[in-house]
């Protein structure tokens, strides 16, 4: 079950305790180098853009985080009720760890769609076809419910904003990305992602990290509400991602879902 909020608040506020004294620290290192001097080699934009940088790493504390935690655990454990009610099929057995990979019989899906202040959680498969605008999504708010599908509407905040700090590029690096010369922190921390866990040919992530399916979503919206209303690339329209459960890990005890994420 989702952590309640006080449980959820006092665990943020140890991280950002550890992180004031991250920063303490780091004053404390900054001043003993004198900033800005010679010895230090750096100039004034670089060290505001250092101490800005630091502000912008502390814990993901806020409303769309929190809700997108909450998405997740609920979604996992749909993926183990899949798995009692309708069983599935054993795959592969870890015979050293006792842990057996089931293919549910039943997969699991969950349809989440950011829109401005609001994060609209489908516990089902809803197809949406081509670009979302925001009225055509009340339209499809009111099919599921009629439907009798599970929706959620959480208000949530843009947080992920934080994660637009940019930073200067390389001029190799610059060429690669049509000659700008800084990028936000957002496109790293994806491509980050890429090298991990994503498939390299198209938006797509699988894990069974607890934690990690609210991570992952946060950076793609981050990413991509600044190609939209940043770069002014991309249209501005409602963001889709569709959550699927085709597998679970399953000891004796416990079970852990296996979730895909597609965009």
């Amino acid at each position: 079950m989702p952590l309640p909020t006080a449980a959820w608040s006092e665990r943020c506020q140890r991280q950002l305790e550890v992180h004031r004294r991250y920063v303490e620290l780091a004053k404390f290192r900054s001043e003993k180098c004198h900033f800005p001097s010679p010895n230090c080699g750096y100039a004034d934009a670089d060290i505001r853009l250092m101490w800005q940088y630091i502000e912008n790493t502390a814990p993901l504390c806020g409303k769309l985080i929190k809700a997108l935690a909450d998405v997740e655990e609920r979604f996992r454990q749909m993926g183990m009720e899949s798995l009692e009610k309708h069983g599935g099929v054993e795959e592969k057995t870890k015979a050293r760890t006792e842990i057996v990979l089931w293919r549910l019989k039943e997969p699991a899906y969950t349809t989440v769609v950011q829109w401005e202040k609001r994060l609209y959680v489908f516990y089902d498969d809803v197809p949406i076809k081509g670009s979302l605008k925001g009225v055509m999504l009340e339209e499809v708010l009111g099919e599921a419910k009629q439907a009798g599908i599970s929706v959620e509407v959480h208000d949530v905040d843009e947080e992920y904003k934080r994660l637009w700090l940019e930073v200067s590029l390389p001029k190799t690096v610059s060429r690669l990305l049509g000659g700008r010369d800084k990028a936000p922190v957002a496109l790293f921390r994806n491509l980050g992602w890429l090298l991990s866990d994503d498939t390299r040919k198209m938006l797509q992530h699988g894990t069974g990290n607890f934690g990690q399916v609210a991570v992952r979503l946060f950076d793609w919206i981050a990413l991509a509400r600044y190609a939209m209303d940043v770069l002014m690339i991309a249209p501005d329209e409602p963001l889709v991602f569709r959550l699927t459960i085709r597998q679970v890990a399953k000891s004796s005890s416990v079970g852990n879902s296996i979730v895909e994420i597609d965009r």
